[in-house]
């Protein structure tokens, strides 16, 4: 059975989001699969990532933002820049900046810094 590896965030409709689709779509292995969830979630994912994520040719459309489950052991945690607390141990903070009200040319940016973070993370986790 994969292990869970966990982007976390606040309102788990962004950052988070993307960097699950981006484990999920590039990494091969069968030993993880990337999760994402919130501690206070919104109530639908940001539609500047769903395009931005779209244009690339991952649909994220059918993701919706939830809670992390606390009885759940991750692999790894990690946060995505927004500074979050739980009671989970963060394994690192990625540090990528909120795309919430962004312009699409900014959340592209931010994209392209998660799909940065998610493939240094699986050639750490394969290396």
């Amino acid at each position: 059975m994969a292990q869970s590896i966990l982007f976390l965030c606040g309102h788990n409709a962004g950052r988070s989001q993307m960097a699950q689709a981006f484990f999920n779509h590039l990494y091969t292995g069968e030993r993880y699969v990337g999760e994402s969830a919130g501690t206070n979630i919104a109530s639908e994912l940001n539609a500047g990532c769903v395009v931005a994520m779209k244009e690339i040719g991952i649909d994220m459309s059918k993701s919706y933002p939830q809670v992390f489950d606390r009885s759940k052991a991750y692999a790894k945690v990690f946060g995505m820049g927004c500074g979050v607390e739980c009671d989970l141990k963060i394994d690192e903070d990625l540090g990528i900046d909120d795309p919430h009200g962004k312009e699409i040319d900014e959340v592209r940016r931010i994209r392209d810094d998660v799909k940065t973070a998610v493939e240094r993370i699986i050639g750490d986790l394969d290396g």
